[in-house]
Protein backbone atom coordinates (compact mmCIF):
# COMPACT_ATOMS: atom_id res chain seq x y z
CA UNK A 1 0.00 0.00 0.00
CA UNK A 2 1.29 3.42 -0.97
CA UNK A 3 1.50 5.90 1.95
CA UNK A 4 2.49 9.55 1.85
CA UNK A 5 3.84 11.11 5.03
CA UNK A 6 3.95 14.91 5.11
CA UNK A 7 5.68 16.51 8.07
CA UNK A 8 8.18 19.33 8.44
CA UNK A 9 10.07 17.40 11.16
CA UNK A 10 12.57 14.88 9.73
CA UNK A 11 12.47 12.67 12.86
CA UNK A 12 8.67 12.43 12.67
CA UNK A 13 8.84 11.50 8.97
CA UNK A 14 11.45 8.83 9.68
CA UNK A 15 9.42 7.37 12.57
CA UNK A 16 6.28 7.23 10.40
CA UNK A 17 8.21 5.65 7.53
CA UNK A 18 9.65 2.93 9.75
CA UNK A 19 6.30 2.33 11.45
CA UNK A 20 4.32 1.98 8.22
CA UNK A 21 7.06 -0.06 6.52
CA UNK A 22 6.92 -2.51 9.42
CA UNK A 23 3.34 -3.24 8.35
CA UNK A 24 3.96 -3.41 4.61
CA UNK A 25 3.41 0.23 3.66
CA UNK A 26 5.51 1.78 0.89
CA UNK A 27 6.21 5.27 2.19
CA UNK A 28 7.01 8.45 0.35
CA UNK A 29 8.03 11.42 2.48
CA UNK A 30 7.45 15.11 1.92
CA UNK A 31 8.85 17.94 4.06
CA UNK A 32 6.04 20.30 3.07
CA UNK A 33 2.40 20.23 2.10
CA UNK A 34 3.13 22.26 -1.04
CA UNK A 35 5.60 19.64 -2.30
CA UNK A 36 3.05 16.85 -1.77
CA UNK A 37 0.26 18.78 -3.48
CA UNK A 38 2.45 19.63 -6.46
CA UNK A 39 3.46 16.00 -6.83
CA UNK A 40 -0.14 14.80 -6.51
CA UNK A 41 -1.44 17.17 -9.18
CA UNK A 42 1.42 16.27 -11.52
CA UNK A 43 1.08 12.52 -10.85
CA UNK A 44 -2.67 12.30 -11.12
CA UNK A 45 -2.70 14.11 -14.44
CA UNK A 46 -0.10 11.70 -15.87
CA UNK A 47 -1.79 8.59 -14.45
CA UNK A 48 -4.96 9.08 -16.42
CA UNK A 49 -6.90 10.39 -13.45
CA UNK A 50 -6.42 7.47 -11.04
CA UNK A 51 -6.49 9.52 -7.86
CA UNK A 52 -7.27 6.97 -5.17
CA UNK A 53 -4.09 4.89 -5.18
CA UNK A 54 -5.76 2.03 -7.05
CA UNK A 55 -3.76 -0.24 -9.27
CA UNK A 56 -3.48 0.93 -12.85
CA UNK A 57 -4.84 -1.09 -15.75
CA UNK A 58 -1.29 -2.18 -16.56
CA UNK A 59 -0.99 -3.78 -13.14
CA UNK A 60 1.43 -1.26 -11.64
CA UNK A 61 0.64 0.97 -8.70
CA UNK A 62 -0.13 4.54 -9.60
CA UNK A 63 2.07 7.03 -7.77
CA UNK A 64 -1.02 8.16 -5.89
CA UNK A 65 -1.25 7.26 -2.21
CA UNK A 66 -3.93 5.08 -0.70
CA UNK A 67 -3.23 6.77 2.64
CA UNK A 68 -1.97 10.27 3.41
CA UNK A 69 -0.76 11.17 6.89
CA UNK A 70 -0.01 14.87 7.33
CA UNK A 71 1.11 16.98 10.26
CA UNK A 72 -1.45 19.61 11.21
CA UNK A 73 0.96 22.42 12.10
CA UNK A 74 3.57 22.99 9.43
CA UNK A 75 5.07 26.28 8.24
CA UNK A 76 3.29 27.57 5.16
CA UNK A 77 0.48 25.28 4.08
CA UNK A 78 -0.94 23.37 7.05
CA UNK A 79 -2.18 19.80 7.08
CA UNK A 80 -5.77 21.05 7.14
CA UNK A 81 -5.25 23.23 4.10
CA UNK A 82 -3.53 20.33 2.37
CA UNK A 83 -6.57 18.14 3.04
CA UNK A 84 -8.85 20.80 1.52
CA UNK A 85 -6.68 21.18 -1.57
CA UNK A 86 -6.18 17.45 -2.07
CA UNK A 87 -9.92 16.80 -1.92
CA UNK A 88 -10.56 19.64 -4.40
CA UNK A 89 -7.91 18.10 -6.67
CA UNK A 90 -9.80 14.79 -6.60
CA UNK A 91 -8.06 12.73 -3.92
CA UNK A 92 -10.52 10.08 -2.65
CA UNK A 93 -8.22 7.99 -0.46
CA UNK A 94 -7.84 8.09 3.31
CA UNK A 95 -6.46 11.33 4.74
CA UNK A 96 -5.28 11.52 8.36
CA UNK A 97 -4.07 14.60 10.20
CA UNK A 98 -1.55 14.19 13.03
CA UNK A 99 -0.97 16.72 15.78
CA UNK A 100 1.09 17.05 18.91
CA UNK A 101 -1.32 19.70 20.18
CA UNK A 102 -3.92 18.04 22.39
CA UNK A 103 -6.89 20.27 21.56
CA UNK A 104 -10.18 18.49 20.92
CA UNK A 105 -11.65 21.64 19.37
CA UNK A 106 -9.66 20.86 16.21
CA UNK A 107 -11.78 17.81 15.34
CA UNK A 108 -14.62 19.72 13.57
CA UNK A 109 -12.09 21.71 11.52
CA UNK A 110 -10.41 18.48 10.46
CA UNK A 111 -13.70 17.06 9.14
CA UNK A 112 -14.61 20.35 7.42
CA UNK A 113 -11.24 20.28 5.65
CA UNK A 114 -12.03 16.84 4.22
CA UNK A 115 -9.72 14.76 6.40
CA UNK A 116 -11.01 11.46 7.72
CA UNK A 117 -9.59 11.71 11.20
CA UNK A 118 -7.35 13.55 13.65
CA UNK A 119 -4.79 11.54 15.61
CA UNK A 120 -2.30 12.59 18.23
CA UNK A 121 1.44 12.09 17.92
CA UNK A 122 3.37 9.93 18.25
CA UNK A 123 2.13 7.45 15.69
CA UNK A 124 2.23 3.98 17.24
CA UNK A 125 2.79 0.72 15.35
CA UNK A 126 -0.71 -0.45 16.33
CA UNK A 127 -2.24 2.78 15.00
CA UNK A 128 -0.25 2.53 11.78
CA UNK A 129 -1.46 -1.03 11.22
CA UNK A 130 -5.06 0.08 11.82
CA UNK A 131 -4.72 2.98 9.39
CA UNK A 132 -3.35 0.71 6.68
CA UNK A 133 -6.21 -1.72 7.22
CA UNK A 134 -8.84 1.05 7.13
CA UNK A 135 -7.34 2.58 3.98
CA UNK A 136 -7.28 -0.83 2.32
CA UNK A 137 -10.96 -1.40 3.14
CA UNK A 138 -11.87 2.02 1.77
CA UNK A 139 -10.00 1.36 -1.46
CA UNK A 140 -11.77 -2.02 -1.83
CA UNK A 141 -15.17 -0.39 -1.26
CA UNK A 142 -14.41 2.31 -3.83
CA UNK A 143 -13.27 -0.30 -6.35
CA UNK A 144 -16.43 -2.32 -5.83
CA UNK A 145 -18.71 0.69 -6.35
Amino acid sequence: MHVWVIDDQPKDRLWAELTFAEHGGRVREFASADAALTDFVRGSSSSGGARDGAESAAGGCADVPTLIVADMDMPGTTGLELARRMRRAGYTGTFVVLTGNVDATNAPAVREAGADMLLFKPLTPKTAAGLLEAASRRRAQQSAA
